[in-house]
């Protein structure tokens, strides 16, 4: 299945029609500054998704200045309500969102469903993070792409002013602490078709090593990095 024009394709359904693409879910958008919202979960979820994001692109645009910011196509984000809503749109099964640039539009698709203790935002920080990066360097190598993507999901921000960036993740941490290291060479030769970015019991330990990496020069400071407006 081409999950690209299968998003496309709701999304159009979505537009044309201004009912429900699926039945028995209200599909409903939201249109943010830099971003067009759709999804089956609720309203105010997908508000705060795009609060959220938009939150995000400013701190990283005063970070980075010279990152591009805006695409060549619009960005559409798609909010599903539950990850069985979401499970048939997965590129993977192991993934709780995605991101997949397109020619014509780029998508964002997640869902604000909890899963145990990860947090829906991370996955959201994560996959805007390859946004991004494929905005300004185009095509990074895996262990760089996720591994930048896994430092700024950690991004929180307090009352609309301090913000917080390099907090340790305990998965990454437990992972690399009780796993043996891939050889820097079998990391680096890592791609998208590689077991080690699908097969679950291979894709923890590059998530984590690749996270470490970006982390690393970080690690030597007495806490995570913070700024404020």
């Amino acid at each position: 299945m081409n999950r690209a024009l299968t998003l496309s394709s709701i999304l159009v359904l979505f537009l044309i029609a201004g009912n429900p693409v699926v039945a028995k879910d209200t599909w409903v958008s939201v249109r943010s500054r830099n971003f067009l919202l759709v999804g089956n979960a609720a309203e105010k979820d997908i508000r705060n998704v795009a609060i959220r994001l938009e939150q995000f692109r400013e701190v990283y645009s005063r970070l980075f200045p010279a990152a591009k910011l805006d695409s060549a196509v619009p960005t559409t984000v798609v909010v599903f309500k539950s990850d069985k809503s979401f499970k048939p749109f997965k590129p993977g099964t192991n993934l709780a969102g995605f991101f997949q640039a397109g020619q014509d539009v780029n998508y964002i698709a997640l869902t604000t469903e909890t899963s145990g203790a990860q947090d829906p935002f991370q996955v959201i920080f994560h996959e805007y993070t390859h946004l991004l990066v494929q905005n300004t360097v185009g095509d990074a190598p895996s262990w760089f792409n996720e591994g930048l993507a896994e430092y700024y999901s950690t991004f929180t921000m307090a009352d609309d002013q301090k913000v917080e960036l390099g907090r340790p993740i305990a998965n990454h941490v437990f992972r690399l602490r009780d796993s043996k290291m891939l050889p820097l060479k079998t990391l680096f030769q890592v791609d998208q078709l590689s077991p080690y970015y699908n097969e679950r019991d291979k894709q923890t330990i590059f998530y984590a090593q690749s996270w470490a990496l970006v982390h690393y020069p970080d690690t030597w400071q007495p806490g995570p990095a913070t700024t404020s407006n």
